[in-house]
């Protein structure tokens, strides 16, 4: 993938929308595989828990049209709930507002979401700053990326990145991260650039899958003996293309990440599913927990910064974003 077009204040913002408990970008136009390079209006969800670049759905594959080899079969993609079957294929390009990425790998599947953009395309950037009060994501650019002098809203967001109104929590990117050198590194260098956190809960220490593509606070994997109420609510998800009967229950105890304490935390339990061998996670943190305050997802630095603020985030320059 190459990024074309300008970005002059090294962020490429776009508005938000909240759709069915998931986060989704708006104003994204999408270039299919033909000689023309048709493009079309999407509303992509934001998965960090999908290795792939863009995730179509079956029916989003005929509204924007990848090239698909014949030859090619289907392989297996890394999703939290474990090995999918996904046919590959790839797509004309992307529009970001003043950027283009192309051309764009995308992974075809089963599943309700049309379009999904997960790590593979968003570890393009430095990270992603979600402004859940403005509506607002920010895709930082790469350093590497601007040309001439730092502009000054970047240097805002250098700033911005040690004010002390955030708590900040390690984050992994990989099981490889102690053996390299940056966490970019590590998105260059393997198939699995998914994020991962620690957390605590009841004194124990546990791995979780950081997953914006997931609705409610925190999925906890069978087995798992968290201190929860013992009243229960049925519920029914899909994931990885397949219809799942989940259980959600109150947690009894404050969820420890950083320095903050989540009171009032919602656990969804049913998850039986074998985890990747080379990151095993106890759990996985979703937009319930994640929309709690604003959150800076950078993975270029290796951590994650919550917004402890009373007041808004600072102005990054967007206010003419629509």
């Amino acid at each position: 993938m190459q990024m074309r077009g300008a970005a002059p204040d090294g962020l490429v913002t776009l508005p938000i929308a909240w759709r069915d408990g998931q986060i989704t970008l708006e104003n994204i136009h999408i270039a299919d595989a033909s000689r023309s390079a048709t493009r079309r209006v999407a509303s992509p969800v934001l998965d960090t828990g999908s290795t792939a670049a863009v995730a179509l759905s079956r029916g989003g594959a005929a509204r924007y049209r990848p090239w698909v080899s014949a030859e090619a079969g289907p392989s297996n993609a890394l999703s939290a709930f474990g090995p999918m079957r996904r046919q590959p294929g790839v797509l004309g390009g992307l529009d970001l507002a003043a950027v283009s990425i192309a051309p764009v790998p995308v992974e075809i599947g089963r599943g309700e979401s049309t379009v999904r953009f997960g790590m593979g395309l968003l570890s393009v950037f430095e990270g992603v700053i979600i402004d859940w009060p403005r509506g607002r994501l920010h895709f930082v650019i790469r350093r590497s990326l601007l040309s001439g002098d730092v502009p000054r809203s970047r240097e805002r967001v250098d700033e911005l990145a040690h004010r002390r109104e955030w708590s900040a929590v390690a984050l992994r990117v990989g099981a490889a991260a102690e053996a390299m050198e940056s966490a970019r590194q590590i998105i260059l260098s393997t198939a699995d650039p998914l994020l991962y956190a620690e957390m605590r809960v009841a004194g124990r220490s546990h791995v979780a899958l950081i997953d914006t593509g997931a609705t409610g606070d925190i999925l906890v994997r069978q087995g798992i003996d968290w201190p929860l109420g013992a009243a229960m609510r049925g519920a029914a998800t899909d994931a990885a293309g397949r219809r799942r009967r989940i259980e959600e229950r109150d947690l009894r105890v404050p969820l420890l990440l950083g320095s903050l304490r989540y009171e009032g935390v919602t656990v969804t339990t049913g998850w039986d599913d074998s985890v990747p061998a080379d990151e095993p996670f106890d759990a996985i943190i979703g937009l319930g927990l994640l929309r709690r305050a604003p959150v800076w997802l950078d993975w270029e630095s290796g951590v994650m910064r919550i917004w402890t603020g009373g007041s808004p985030l600072p102005d990054l320059g967007d206010s003419d974003v629509r």
